[in-house]
């Protein structure tokens, strides 16, 4: 967290707050602040393909191929699960206990999402010698795609701007002061 300036002395007057900021944030009155995301964060996954086929030479015109492919793919995750997501039956404690609050992988010890594990695709093909240059090709196969950046509840992680400022509910008076931070 990275400390803005200092309430002023008197209430405000309009968006004008009178005193020296200054003076007020070495006094311990904090007026605002911003509440800065990691900037080191580090998003990741990992995918895994495994594939094996054969060729069945069933006349000398007629060759029919087969296959089973599978695909393992995992979400994004940041390393060290800092990456914030919203909650939307957690009580806010910041906004009086209403519900909808962020939380975060490392702290709620769960998973944004789910794997996906039974990504079987098999394959068939076939090839027929209709004349003797001309050969008929065709083949059937399922695809399963890899979570990408954008898959993920719309996007691949929650979003924390490099700016997240906060201030007072009432004009000319500190959000906290430093014997209470």
């Amino acid at each position: 967290m990275s400390i803005v300036n200092g309430a002023g002395v008197a209430s405000g007057v309009g968006t004008y707050t009178p005193g020296f900021a200054y003076a007020s944030f070495l006094l311990g009155s904090v007026d605002n602040a911003n509440i800065n995301p990691t900037y080191d964060s580090r998003f990741g996954h990992y995918e895994l393909g495994l594939y094996a086929q054969d060729s069945w030479k069933i006349t000398p015109k007629f060759t029919l191929d087969y296959g089973l492919r599978y695909d393992y793919s995992t979400y994004y995750t940041e390393q060290y699960g800092r990456s914030p997501q919203f909650d939307p039956n957690l009580p806010n404690p910041s906004a009086g206990g209403h519900l909808g609050a962020t939380i975060y992988q490392a702290t709620c010890h769960c998973q944004f999402a789910k794997n996906y594990p039974y990504a079987f695709g098999p394959r068939l093909g076939f090839a027929w010698q209709a004349v003797p240059k001309t050969v008929v090709r065709g083949g059937f196969g399922i695809v399963y795609s890899g979570v990408g950046a954008g898959q993920l509840f719309g996007n691949a992680s929650g979003n924390a701007t490099a700016n997240n400022p906060f201030g007072p509910t009432v004009p000319g008076e500190g959000v906290m002061t430093w014997a209470r931070a």
